[in-house]
């Protein structure tokens, strides 16, 4: 994590390189950015997050629905469902789950998004929050994101409910092997 937040810093340094990345679709500050966020989530490394966030709102670089599925993600690494449902209200625009982000891991969601953005209601976001959630033996957290995805119109697409599925059985296969021993 430390890496890839070395890395986004010398792409920022790098002037030249920094301003050839901005015009393009799939580069760009975000597109590094994102791409650090992926690395500090593999490992939940919510302080590397917080660094990365903070290094793209000194640059002015906004988080998009990439950045918080992988800030998602470093909380479900760490076991924060609270957080991910924290999370996931803010990204409706509601200042109050800001304040809990801010709280926890002093990450201010609100002040990072393009507020035109607001609502952030995603399938995506929410299959990652979702499958999070499962791979902690969450499932009340998971089902209200599930409820509330519902509420939003949204449905999940073929291979987020293959993951939620392989999740459920996993959940299913640990309980069993703890019932029979």
């Amino acid at each position: 994590s430390e890496a890839a937040l070395a890395l986004l810093s010398r792409s920022f340094e790098d002037v030249g390189h920094s301003a050839s990345l901005d015009g393009r679709a799939a580069s760009g500050p975000i597109f590094v950015g994102n791409s650090a966020l992926s690395v500090a989530s593999k490992t939940g490394d919510i302080y590397a997050s917080y660094n990365i966030i903070a290094a793209l709102s000194e640059r002015n670089v906004k988080l998009d629905n990439e950045s918080m599925q992988h800030v998602i993600r470093t909380l479900g690494k760490i076991g924060d469902c609270e957080a991910i449902l924290a999370l996931l209200i803010c990204l409706r625009g509601q200042e109050f789950a800001n304040n809990i982000m801010i709280e926890r891991y002093n990450l201010d969601i609100l002040a990072n998004i393009d507020a035109g953005s607001l609502p952030l209601i995603d399938e995506r976001v929410y299959s990652v929050a979702i499958t999070s959630c499962l791979k902690h033996d969450q499932l009340g957290a998971a089902d209200q994101i599930l409820s509330s995805m519902k509420k939003n119109g949204l449905s999940l697409n073929q291979r987020s409910l293959k993951e939620i599925i392989a999740e459920y059985c996993r959940m299913a296969m640990a309980c069993s092997k703890e019932e029979f021993k």
